[in-house]
């Protein structure tokens, strides 16, 4: 369907849209963003489903099992948040980033496609130049796509830590309402050492 929309969109356009949008654009929004659309939407939807349902199965139980411990979860939960929407703006400004140094490798493939008879005709010098040419771009694009899967890594690990943190709680509070354990209030120091 949106791929429908995407080619008769594009066969009405003027000959003037042609003239301003670069091929790799073009290109791009055919191949990887329908990719994207097509494959993995659907695949994160239902990870992202499972998650939450395991989440709340998760929560609900710890709930049940030790009532004390729905004090602990909204302090962790206001750091998670905090942590998502910093992460939020910079992963999108990110994810711009690498579609737009994506574009130029696509529109510099297009056209030595076109051009491939003209590069031989010009002989090694020409095809030099161009291999430099198309080694810089995907250098660029390849950057990009680092520095996104490094901030992708930033938020992972202190998601980790936080979910360590949680499981932390659980089993200390477990102890306590099990067993009546007391906790020295050094191990408390330390608890909401870790906690900030």
């Amino acid at each position: 369907e949106i791929h429908k929309h995407l080619t008769s969109v594009l066969l009405k356009a003027p000959l003037s849209f042609f003239d301003q949008t670069p091929i790799g654009l073009l290109l791009q929004r055919f191949s990887k963003d329908m990719a994207t659309v097509d494959s993995s939407l659907s695949n994160n939807l239902g990870l992202v489903t499972n998650a939450i349902f395991s989440i709340i199965g998760s929560c609900c139980t710890l709930f049940y099992a030790s009532p004390l411990f729905m004090i602990t979860i909204w302090p962790l939960a206001f750091i998670y948040l905090k942590y998502l929407n910093f992460y939020r703006s910079g992963a999108r400004d990110l994810k711009r980033l690498e579609a737009s140094m994506r574009s130029p490798v696509m529109t510099h493939f297009g056209e030595s496609m076109e051009g491939a008879v003209t590069l031989r005709a010009f002989g090694d010098q020409h095809i030099l130049a161009y291999r430099n040419k198309t080694y810089d771009l995907i250098n660029n694009s390849v950057r990009a796509s680092m520095i996104q899967k490094a901030v992708d890594r930033w938020l992972a690990i202190r998601l980790e830590i936080i979910g360590n943190g949680i499981v932390f709680l659980a089993t200390l509070l477990a102890m306590k309402q099990a067993y009546g354990v007391y906790l020295p209030p050094q191990l408390l120091k330390l608890i909401s050492l870790l906690l900030s």
